[in-house]
């Protein structure tokens, strides 16, 4: 905290009871997480990681989807001094070998103090710890059960986030992101974006990606502004359910790759949009791989007549080594 530009822990101090995090349900509803309520977990899940023996500068190892208990996962790991590392949790249909082999790699580079992990991924995260020698995970549910809050927060590590690469051109490798560079790209950020904790913002992007995790959903915490959380499975379910979502809360961001637009198009049709308004939106930032021109046109041709301005779509260009913003 101290003079840095928006502090990664200074929404912790006086956390907003109106405004949060609302999660995607399985019931076409959410579910809002107040930042009071997520603060209260984060000081909670800190205290668990110092009393499990985490100490100031050693990482943790979060195996988590976009959940409540991701964003005390990431914030607590900062708040008890020590670094997370976001790994990817299986995804459905992939091959267990494949994805130990993965997992294998992302820790044996990140070389975690301590893991938490979902209750569904929880063996085969066994699995790979046991393999290198790893401390036992641990599930998120069980590491907080009983827990007090942590008085106050300790100094931020000096590496605030260990973020892998895409592993586009050969494995994924580790960068070691500071507290003063994440910081810096979030503020340089907000300044492009105009971010303003009256704006909401809608995500369906993994937050073990770095556009998921520093472009959205740090940015949209940090900043204080009402956050909608879809899964990406929930998103390729229905792409319509995330354009609704867009629309009856005038969400003003979202963010995705290429892909995504190109999605929507091939699943939504003009009449599907019939009552769906998207005056609001400011930003669509599209990256996380090469932009293809023609899908951005065929997009607001699709969006464009229900209220999306042309110059909301914003191509953009990161990398993990720069912090996310380039």
């Amino acid at each position: 905290m101290g003079d840095r530009n928006r502090g990664l822990l200074d929404w912790l101090d006086q956390p907003s009871t109106e405004r949060g995090l609302y999660y995607a349900d399985s019931a076409d509803g959410w579910d809002f997480w107040s930042y009071r309520d997520l603060a209260a977990l984060v000081l909670r899940t800190a205290a668990a990681l110092r009393a499990q023996g985490v100490g100031q500068g050693d990482v943790v190892a979060l195996v988590l989807r976009s959940s409540p208990g991701f964003v005390a996962g990431f914030f607590g790991a900062l708040a008890a001094g020590a670094t997370p590392c976001s790994i990817p949790p299986p995804f459905a249909f992939q091959r267990a070998d494949e994805y130990e082999k993965h997992a294998s790699h992302l820790f044996a580079t990140a070389a975690p103090r301590f893991t938490v992990c979902d209750d569904e991924s929880l063996e085969q995260i066994r699995k790979v710890a046991s393999g290198l020698g790893l401390q036992e995970p641990v599930a998120f549910d069980e590491l907080v059960a009983g827990a007090e809050p942590l008085e106050r927060p300790m100094p931020l590590p000096e590496t605030a986030l260990i973020q892998f690469t895409s592993g586009s051109s050969g494995f994924s490798r580790g960068v070691l992101i500071s507290a003063d560079a994440l910081e810096t790209n979030l503020a340089g950020m907000g300044q492009w974006l105009g971010c303003a904790p009256q704006y909401p913002a809608i995500s369906w992007l993994p937050v073990h990606h770095d556009m998921g995790l520093v472009g959205f959903l740090l940015n949209v915490v940090v900043t204080g502004f009402d956050g909608w959380m879809m899964q990406p499975d929930d998103f390729i379910r229905s792409p319509l359910r995330y354009l609704r979502c867009i629309s009856d809360q005038g969400a003003v961001m979202t963010a995705m790759p290429n892909f995504g637009l190109a999605y929507i198009l091939r699943r939504v049709r003009p009449a599907d949009l019939r009552e769906l308004r998207f005056d609001s939106v400011r930003c669509v930032i599209i990256g996380a791989e090469r932009v293809d021109q023609q899908v951005l046109e065929d997009f607001h041709a699709l969006l464009g007549p229900h209220g999306l301005d042309r110059g909301a779509l914003l191509p953009a260009y990161g990398s993990a080594e720069a912090t996310l913003a380039v």
